[in-house]
């Protein structure tokens, strides 16, 4: 008997799953907290519903759950949640995503919100700053936030362990960086439906593999979804998704839905392309690790980013590196990996600084790093075919 069987697309239940990256691609992943996690894992593709997945087994699930048994919430950033850049100025993710929320509806000025997944509360102090006379739930499967989550204003409870002690209904549910962590993502959305009262909405926020191929190398993702893969999820656990954006957050999708009564769930042209995407996606991760060892050459050597694609970067080049700069203020002044984590005012002339972002972004961040350090040399890394 094979006690370590493979389990099927963790959308469609096919078993027609393709591996497009065996275990030997990297030698180097990062847990999603921010720790460094030597060896690699498969990658999969559906070969029917081109959903992208890790090849999940009883192994991989041990390991996922050894990493939950330590995991801490951002902890490059002392507890806060990442920030995103909007109109020069850095504002948390969940607040710049929930403001469209209210923007792209009509929203009530009362109701009840539960956000699954609430970590140390940042959506719901977000939400709770513009929506004053909602009352707030958080559910989390551990206590170990509870004291400080009820502290926050209109917050009215909290849930924890199973969902079936989640009581009532809720015209908002809200689900930050939670589904991709799912073995079960379509019981799990079928769940959520339940919750959901007459009218209300969810809202699902997720990375964008087609516009961050980093986040194949996060040990406890699950899943890696595109835009398609994300309306297939929803469409086949019982809701109509009413806007899909990918431009809010950097490289991460933001979905609002609504319940609906199941019709047929048509697949689009990116299904059909997902196998090439995820396999160039693969082979871009790869140069840009030769092409960063490369420019390590020059010394110092430094890192842009202390999230995910700068932690596994800096796990492969290892003493190759000698510091990490960041634009986060709460990130400044810290230790990561061993290494001093600096302002981008305070690297040392005539560095050498690598940006391990998708092409676009890094010239964005280049080109605005120039003008306030000219003198030092700031790297992007090959183009994303």
């Amino acid at each position: 008997m094979n006690n370590n069987q493979r389990r099927p697309c963790l959308l469609c239940q096919s078993a027609k799953l393709s591996i497009v990256a065996q275990s030997s691609w990297t030698s180097m992943l990062v847990t999603s907290d921010l720790k460094l996690w030597p060896g690699s894992i498969d990658i999969a593709v559906c070969q029917h519903c081109g959903h992208a997945q890790k090849m999940i087994d009883d192994d991989y699930l041990r390991q996922v759950n050894e990493i939950y048994l330590n995991y801490q919430m951002y902890p490059a950033s002392a507890g806060k949640e990442p920030a995103v850049f909007t109109d020069q100025s850095m504002r948390p993710r969940s607040e710049v995503v929930l403001k469209w929320l209210t923007d792209a509806t009509s929203f009530p000025s009362t109701g009840r919100m539960l956000d699954l997944g609430c970590g140390n509360g940042g959506a719901l102090a977000s939400f709770g700053a513009v929506n004053n006379c909602w009352e707030l739930y958080g559910y989390e499967l551990d206590r170990k936030n509870e004291k400080s989550i009820l502290s926050i204003p209109g917050v009215k409870g909290f849930f924890t362990e199973g969902m079936d002690n989640i009581k009532g209904l809720f015209d908002l549910v809200t689900m930050f960086h939670l589904i991709e962590h799912l073995p079960e993502p379509v019981e799990f959305m079928n769940r959520v439906r339940e919750l959901i009262a007459p009218g209300g909405l969810a809202l699902i926020q997720s990375p964008d593999i087609t516009l961050n191929p980093f986040d194949f190398i996060i040990v406890d993702h699950c899943s890696h979804f595109s835009p398609g893969s994300m309306r297939y999820l929803t469409a086949r656990s019982g809701f109509e998704t009413l806007h899909l954006r990918n431009d809010l957050a950097p490289k991460e999708i933001s979905a609002l839905v609504k319940s609906e009564k199941r019709g047929n769930i048509a697949l689009g042209p990116e299904d059909k392309q997902a196998k090439s995407k995820v396999v160039s996606a693969i082979g871009w991760l790869e140069n840009l690790a030769k092409d960063a060892a490369y420019h390590a050459q020059t010394q110092p050597f430094g890192i842009l980013g202390t999230g995910i694609g700068g932690t596994w970067l800096a796990g492969i080049l290892s003493d190759k590196v000698s510091f990490f700069i960041d634009e986060d203020p709460s990130r400044c002044g810290k230790i990561h990996l061993g290494k001093q984590v600096i302002s981008p005012l305070q690297a040392q002339e005539d560095a050498c600084v690598y940006l391990p972002f998708p092409p676009a972004i890094a010239e964005r961040i280049r080109e605005r790093l120039s003008a306030v350090c000219p003198s030092v040399q700031m790297i992007c890394p090959p183009g994303l075919s």
